[in-house]
This record gives structure tokens, C-alpha cells and sequence, in this order.
């Protein structure tokens, strides 16, 4: 186990009425103290559930970390179960400052706009062993991945929010999993003396056609982010702004088609692609931009849904904000209103909410709450077992609801008789809800305008605590299989 994340432990019982057992977890040598406030019990009941997640300031650096739970039913009978689990270091920067992220020069004048950054003194705790680095932007202290994991140690940043500071970071990984991450900050200035017409040449320069003759993805998704920082710079749309961002966004497509038929990097370009979509949200000209966009973001998810790697939730928060941002156009009057249009915008919906979902189930860990929040819906997955979900409210934070928290409460009962109706349920020691709260109804009604047997949600429940009423749609879809949603 990477002793820098969090290890979540759960005890199954077979053979067994389960509903009446107590536990007690142990940690030999008090390595999580008494108070609980090195567990995370978001989900959980602290050192008497079913199931415990210890956070990284618990577990050792190296070595191993030995856990034990003692079990006991109600007729008297005990048990006591014990791990070790073997824990490896990630890998450490060298470097004497703790500063392993590089940036040539940290300070230009607009409209130099690229900074070129290195990875230097990673070294991994396995000898011989390669690395690959991911680099990215901390924004309110959320690291934002721009470039995903590659062999390539180095990258140019882009400033392609205008003149500000940027913290930007790297990430070092080693074929574990394990990971350290360094940063380091760089600054664009503004410049008082650049021109509408200087900001009209270096848009004319932008030749997307060109880059996309080149074969190099890289190039491309360089040229987008350049775009974006020289809009931003304008404050204001042009006709060759305006058609340069049709350009790029055809480009983008374009590159994303050869890679859903096999000639791309598969994750690192469907991450590359949804990221710099993102970036040039905003600034699309007319409905055709945003339907280009919206193409791009599901040709990036089919090639997210042939990956053997899991995207990162950043990521598919951009992905949600960008077919969201379609969707909310859609205005459904009745079932024989919808266009052919508003059919196709609220199906890139719907497959974009599956695609995710399938990520947050193979990625979400026992006893947690995983989200991707995009502009418009968000997405959270909890995997729990049965005796820690029942007469819970799995709520999650969006920034889609004003600030409140959507969620789902299931009522013990109601539950339970449900996972006993299904075999394949009450075999399962986990079951994994995934829920997609949407702020506005319009994409909702159309995206299940098709679906079958929609069965509305009770009210009135009178077991119900510390739960918001919150404006929007909430759809929960609760699985008990662990491999999709």
C-alpha cells in the first residue's frame, strides 16, 4: 500500500446473521489515536463499523501497518481477524529546497505566454525503476491536471487564464501507483502597450490546419491553449477569433477521430482534448461551437471507455460541464416537441453520465464518497456494505446546488428487503449508488423522456436527518455489482 493514501479496510461475514454483529477495530502500537481524528467516518462509523478508512497521517512511512477487528454476534460467539499490510514508499525528490518542479523563467510580459517547465530530482524508492509524470495547475488548493501521465519530463505551461500568478505542480509516479507531487509558481504580466491589431496577427497565426497536418496531437492542444490566453487578452470577439475557434475545435475532432479508430495515446489524448475544450468554453460563437465541442467531449469518453486506466475526476468534471452546457438549451414542451437536435444533446447527456458513472464505480473505494463536479451536473458514487448504507444519507458537495448538498438516504428497511429480494445482492459485500444531481430540469425531461418505468422517489420519510432540500434533479441509480454501475 502507498502509505500516501488512504486504506480502507472492511470485514465480510459469511454463514452468518450480520445484522446484529458489533466490531472494534484495533490499530497495535495506537497508530490512529483515540480520538478517531485520523479516520475518515464521512461514510462510516468510525472504529465500530463493518468497515474503516485510515488517513495517511496514520499510517507509517514504510514498513507495515498491522490492523486487527474483533467481531462478536449476539448469541455470545467472537472472532478476531487480523492484516499486515505491507507498505512501499513513493517515489521522494532529491532535491535539498523539496522543490523538484523546474520552471526556466517564472516571469514574462504578455503575449509571452509559454513556460517551460522540468521534473528534476524525482527518484523512485525501487531501484531501476521508470517514472512518469503528470503536470497540472493548483487552483484553491485542487490540483488541476492539464498534461496526464506521460514518460516526457517536461511540458510548457500555457497562461491561458491572461495576466495572473499560476501554481502550477508535477507529479511523479512510479508503476505502483505511488505518487509525489512538487510545485512551483510563475507569473504573466500585463502589457499596456499590446494592440487590437497585434492581438488580430497573432490570431491570423494560429494555423490549425497546419498543425493537425503535422501529426503531432501536442501541437494542437498547444494551439487551443494559445487561442484561449489571446481571446481572454482581446476581452471582447472578432470575426478571426470567432473562426479560429471553429478551426480549433474541428481540429480537435479531427484529432480525437484518428484516435477512437486507433492511431492516438488513448487516455492522455481524451484528457488532452477534454481539458482544452474546457479552456476555450466561453468564447464559442454560435450553436455550431458548442455542438463541435460536444462531439469532441464524446469522442474523448469512447476513448476513456476503451482505456484500462481510470480518468481522473477533474477531468470528467469538464467532460459533465461541457455536454451540460448543451443540454440546458433544450427547451421540452412535451414528448412530441423534442427536435432531432434536443434528442441528440440529450443523449450525449445520458452517455456521458454513463461513461462517468462506470469511472466512479471502478475507481470509488470502500467506505467513500467519490465525485466529479461539473458546471451544470455533478456525479458521486459511495461504496458502503449494506449494514454502513442502510439509513444513510449519501450526500456529496456540488458546486451545481447554491452550496447545499444533494443526496440520496436509504432507509434501513426499505434497503435491506431490497438486497434480500436479489441474490446476487445479499452475496455482495459492497453495494455502490451512483448519483447525478443536474441543476436545471430541461436536460433531465429530455434525457428520460424514453425510459421506462421511472418510479419517483417517497416522501415523507420521517427518519430523515440533516438533509437539504435543494432546487435541480437528483437521479440516483443504486447497483449492487461492483464492476459497473
Amino acid at each position: 500500500h502507498n502509505p500516501t493514501d488512504s486504506l480502507t479496510l472492511s470485514v465480510s461475514l459469511e454463514g452468518v446473521d450480520v445484522s446484529e454483529a458489533s466490531y472494534s477495530w484495533r490499530y497495535p502500537g495506537n497508530q490512529v489515536n483515540e480520538s478517531g481524528t485520523q479516520l475518515d467516518d464521512s461514510n462510516t462509523m468510525g472504529t465500530t463499523s463493518d468497515t474503516i478508512n485510515i488517513l495517511p497521517q496514520a499510517i507509517p512511512r514504510s514498513g507495515s501497518l498491522t490492523v486487527e477487528c474483533k467481531v462478536s454476534l449476539s448469541g455470545g460467539a467472537q472472532g478476531l481477524a487480523i492484516i499486515q499490510v505491507p507498505l512501499h514508499r513513493p517515489p521522494i525528490c532529491t532535491l535539498s529546497n523539496g522543490k523538484c518542479l523546474k520552471i526556466g523563467k517564472q516571469t514574462r510580459i504578455f503575449p509571452q505566454i509559454a513556460f517551460s517547465a522540468d521534473a528534476e530530482g524525482f527518484s523512485s524508492s525501487i531501484e531501476g525503476q521508470l517514472l512518469s509524470y503528470e503536470f497540472g495547475y493548483v487552483e484553491n488548493g485542487v490540483y488541476k491536471v492539464s498534461q496526464p501521465l506521460a514518460s516526457r519530463s517536461s511540458y510548457t505551461f500555457i497562461a491561458s487564464k491572461g495576466p495572473q500568478e499560476y501554481t502550477a505542480y508535477v507529479c511523479a509516479q512510479d508503476t505502483r501507483g505511488s505518487r509525489t507531487c512538487s510545485t512551483s509558481t510563475f507569473k504573466l504580466l500585463e502589457n499596456s502597450d499590446f494592440s487590437a491589431e497585434e492581438a488580430e496577427y497573432m490570431l491570423r497565426e494560429l494555423g490549425f490546419g497546419n498543425l493537425l497536418s503535422t501529426g503531432d496531437e501536442d501541437a494542437v492542444y498547444q494551439g487551443m491553449s494559445r487561442l484561449t490566453a489571446t481571446l481572454r487578452a482581446t476581452a471582447g470577439s472578432t470575426d478571426t477569433g470567432d473562426a479560429q475557434v471553429l478551426n480549433a475545435l474541428s481540429a480537435l475532432n479531427d484529432t480525437l477521430t484518428r484516435g477512437v479508430h486507433g492511431f492516438s495515446k488513448g487516455l492522455y489524448t481524451a484528457t488532452n482534448a477534454i481539458t482544452r475544450e474546457s479552456e476555450l468554453r466561453g468564447f464559442y460563437p454560435s450553436p455550431q461551437a458548442a455542438n463541435l465541442a460536444s462531439e469532441a467531449t464524446v469522442q474523448g469518453l469512447a476513448l476513456i471507455e476503451k482505456s484500462t486506466k481510470g480518468v481522473d475526476m477533474i477531468t470528467a468534471g469538464r467532460a459533465l460541464g461541457s455536454i451540460a452546457g448543451g443540454a440546458y438549451g433544450i427547451r421540452r414542451r412535451g414528448l412530441l416537441a423534442v427536435t432531432p437536435e434536443e434528442r441528440e444533446t440529450a443523449g450525449r447527456l445520458s452517455y456521458v453520465v454513463k461513461v462517468i458513472g462506470g469511472q466512479l464505480v471502478q475507481q470509488v473505494k470502500p467506505g467513500t464518497t467519490l465525485v466529479a463536479d461539473g458546471d451544470g451536473v455533478t456525479m458521486a458514487a459511495a461504496r458502503n456494505s449494506i449494514r454502513s448504507m442502510a439509513g444513510r444519507n449519501i450526500d456529496f458537495a456540488s458546486s451545481a446546488s447554491n452550496g447545499l448538498r444533494p443526496g440520496v438516504v436509504f432507509p434501513d428497511s426499505s434497503l435491506t428487503e431490497w438486497c434480500k429480494s436479489k441474490d446476487s445482492c445479499d452475496l455482495q459485500d459492497f453495494i455502490t449508488p451512483v448519483m447525478a444531481y443536474y441543476s436545471s430540469a430541461s436536460a433531465h425531461t429530455a434525457v428520460t423522456a424514453g425510459w421506462p418505468n421511472v418510479v419517483e422517489a417517497q416522501t415523507g420519510l420521517t427518519d430523515v436527518t440533516d438533509f437539504a432540500v435543494v432546487s435541480g434533479i437528483l437521479e440516483a441509480q443504486l447497483d449492487n455489482r461492483a464492476d459497473e454501475p
